[in-house]
């Protein structure tokens, strides 16, 4: 994870968590359930707790990177913002036969949760602003910032791997560009990183939009791929006398693969050609490109969207800027629900196998 990114989300944290004043509606809804779990007298909640559901949902985690997620988790704050808190609270409240006093604990440990979270992120963003130079912020206005994250089979481990990444991106970057009128140069390196290799792309909406379709898709092929492989460990640790079910199963992953390439290009390059004005020539680095993206997310690469939020556009609903814009974050949304799915078939025994 960058530094930057760290910086980011203690100022995302701020407009959207403690502004919102989300400890305080936490803590609201506590107050109201420990007194109807203590006094004979009891008190409505209802408003207090759709005022929490409303605030709850209206938290735009989907701006956030997959980085910045893991942060949020670590430090205990994930759980409880965003779409699927105000879900767990709902379920607490009405649909699981909790008592009150164990309802008014959860809410109470939330309220808690959130306000240490808080405070040690507010007080990283404080130090980071020390040593975060007002020259690294980048301008992305009207541009979607892409993440290229190089981990898993696709990590950078020497020169010979930087070469052979470097060259597929060059050919990711080349093919999408085209499909989208616009020359390789378009796409703009604005930042890198060491460790895992983090390499900063600023693109198009439009790129940007095309680059999530594909992830989207590969990811499905990917999610397929390592739910039979999960059955193929459980069908094994039965250790059944007759091997035929495991390698069946075997052969099946593998063609999910071989299939599910050829799938989404041949749908990505035709969606790019109906979008756009397609040269046929073009046809061919437009074919490599999607391939090659597919390889590197089944390698175990990542990419990550960052999307102003505060466009001038924003006023205007038929600007074509403002739709791409929300067409990407509702596809943001969907990358990061089977992101997590695909994240959890992944802790599977590895066999070493190869992707091409």
């Amino acid at each position: 994870m960058l530094i930057q990114e760290l910086y980011e989300l203690g100022a995302w944290l701020q407009a959207n968590v403690v502004k919102a004043q989300i400890p305080q509606k936490y803590q609201a809804l506590h107050q109201k359930l420990h007194h109807n779990a203590t006094q004979a007298q009891k008190q409505p909640f209802e408003d207090v707790a759709g005022n929490l559901d409303i605030a709850l949902r209206e938290i735009p985690t989907s701006e956030l990177s997959k980085g910045q997620l893991d942060v949020l988790s670590e430090i205990g704050i994930a759980e409880y913002i965003g779409v699927s808190a105000a879900e767990t609270v709902s379920e607490v409240l009405y649909k699981n036969a909790i008592d009150v006093a164990t309802a008014a604990e959860r809410m109470k440990q939330a309220h808690a949760q959130l306000n240490a979270g808080i405070e040690w992120l507010q007080a990283e963003h404080k130090s980071l602003k020390k040593i975060v130079r007002a020259e690294q912020e980048v301008d992305i206005r009207n541009k979607t910032l892409l993440r290229v994250h190089f981990g898993g089979e696709a990590s950078l481990k020497n020169i010979t791997d930087l070469r052979d990444w470097s060259e597929k991106w060059w050919e990711i970057s080349r093919g999408i560009a085209i499909a989208h009128g616009e020359p390789p140069e378009s796409i703009e390196i604005v930042g890198a990183s060491k460790g895992s290799i983090i390499v900063s792309l600023l693109v198009a909406h439009g790129i940007a939009l095309s680059v999530s379709g594909i992830l989207l898709a590969s990811l499905k092929v990917a999610e397929k791929y390592y739910e039979i492989k999960k059955t193929q460990q459980e069908v094994r640790a039965l250790q059944l006398s007759n091997d035929s079910a495991e390698r069946a199963l075997e052969q099946e992953a593998k063609k999910i693969l071989e299939e599910g390439v050829k799938d989404v290009t041949e749908q990505a390059v035709a969606d790019l050609q109906a979008k756009n004005e397609v040269d046929t020539g073009d046809v061919p680095a437009i074919r490599k490109a999607v391939d090659r993206l597919f390889l590197f997310v089944s390698k175990g690469g990542e990419v990550d969207f960052v999307s102003s939020t505060s466009e001038e556009d924003d006023g205007n609903a038929n600007n074509p800027m403002t739709e791409q814009r929300q067409e990407l974050q509702a596809s943001f949304k969907v990358l990061r629900t089977i992101e997590r799915t695909v994240e959890r078939l992944e802790y599977i025994p590895n066999e070493n196998e190869d992707v091409e």
